[in-house]
């Protein structure tokens, strides 16, 4: 880490199997929610872009896209049948399931570091099991999402995670590439900027 880059969120996820995943996550020097609650997006953003990144071309990359494109349209679906609704959906666990942390050795686990300057921009930092990133990058993307979407304070979050990673997508399919290296920093700052503009727009109907 460079010497003006301050680790401000880290989350380690352990798998115990295939399926079953623990995620774990501290917050540097805060109690306040609402700046938990937005390192927390920031963390998912950037890992989703890292992960993205790292898995490059191979095959486990477009299903993982497909699969959070599928979470922002299911929200949109579910928003135009009833606005008011609290937005906390429970993900399909086809590719993970999200268990309690265990002292029992995790068969794989990795770790994801929100850093923060001192200019207030964030970047993420990865430590990712050996010869991955195919086969438990992906799950580890979802159980991360999932651990967030339950552990925000406020629905509003969980809409604000959801809308991120789907301006996230729109960017790389119009003008990103998830296989370059600027992207890890890029995608997740226009999600960021999509997202707040939505709310934005939402909130003035």
């Amino acid at each position: 880490m460079g010497l003006f880059l301050k680790t401000v969120a880290q989350a380690t996820i352990d798998f115990y199997s295939d399926l079953e995943v623990s995620v774990d996550c501290s917050f540097a020097d805060i109690a306040d929610n609402d700046e938990k609650d937005k390192r927390l997006v920031y963390l998912v953003a950037f890992y989703y872009s890292k992960t993205l990144y790292n898995i490059s071309n191979a095959p486990g990359a477009k299903p993982l896209m497909e699969y959070v494109q599928n979470i922002y349209n299911d929200w949109k679906a579910d928003f135009k049948n009833n606005p008011k609704q609290e937005y906390r959906p429970k993900l399909p666990e086809q590719y993970a399931y999200l268990v309690d942390k265990r002292d029992a050795k995790a068969i794989k686990s990795f770790r994801a570091d929100l850093n923060e300057s001192r200019r207030g921009t964030y970047s993420i930092s990865t430590k990712i099991p050996t010869l991955e990133p195919d086969r438990y990058s992906p799950p580890s993307v979802v159980a991360l999402i999932q651990y967030a979407l339950n552990n925000l304070h406020e629905p509003a979050q969980a809409i604000f995670l959801v809308m991120t990673l789907g301006a996230m997508n729109h960017y790389y399919r119009e003008q990103g590439n998830h296989t370059s290296m600027n992207q890890i920093m890029e995608a997740p700052e226009y999600g960021i900027r999509g997202a707040s503009q939505l709310l934005e727009g939402l909130s003035n109907q």
